[in-house]
Order: C-alpha cells, then structure tokens, then sequence
C-alpha cells in the first residue's frame, strides 16, 4: 500500500489533494459538517492520507493553528496593553506639568 499516490514521497498531486481535503478533513469538530463526518466514516483512507501530509508537511501544525491570524488584511486596533502604558506616560506628563507650574 502506497503511503502517497504515487508512492512513498509525495508529488503535486499529493499536495493539491491535501490543500482540499485537508479545510473539509480539519474543519473544526463545533462546526457541524455532514461532508466531513461521512468522509470521517467512509473515507478512512483518505482521512489518513491527509494525517500522513499533515505529519509529514506540517509537524508543527498545532502551534501554527494557535498562532494564525484568519484575518491578516484587516486593520487592527492597537493592544490594550499599549494603551494603558501610553495613558501612565501621559498622566507622567501632566504630573511634570503640575509639578513644574506649582
């Protein structure tokens, strides 16, 4: 049995097949997905085909998961961290300020 289509290494075609089965394989399991669960239940072989690229293409593919922003062309606000610390410089300022006028 071939690990890959057209053996033990992975060709293009192994590559595009898991660039489309892999967002129908990998949706996640909160979204219900009747596509997903029959090719889970009648699909065994390609469901480990896509465990083999994934495994071997992607070892760090969870990580990658928790760091992925979806939605990389929109603007995004500044983080609130930054915020904070730019109202205690200005609050700084403004006690300087005070200081300076007493």
């Amino acid at each position: 049995k071939n690990q890959f289509f057209f053996g033990e290494t992975p060709s293009t075609l192994d590559v595009i097949a898991f660039a489309n089965l892999a967002q129908v394989v990998y949706m996640d399991k909160e979204v219900t997905y009747s596509l997903r669960d029959w090719m889970k239940e009648n699909c065994s072989n390609l469901v480990d085909f896509c465990d083999r690229m994934k495994e071997r293409a992607f070892p760090d593919w969870e990580e990658m998961l928790t760091n992925l922003d979806l939605n990389s062309h929109l603007p995004k606000p500044p983080p609130v961290e930054e915020k904070k610390e730019e109202v205690k410089e200005e609050k700084k300022e403004s006690e300087k300020d005070e200081v300076k006028k007493e």
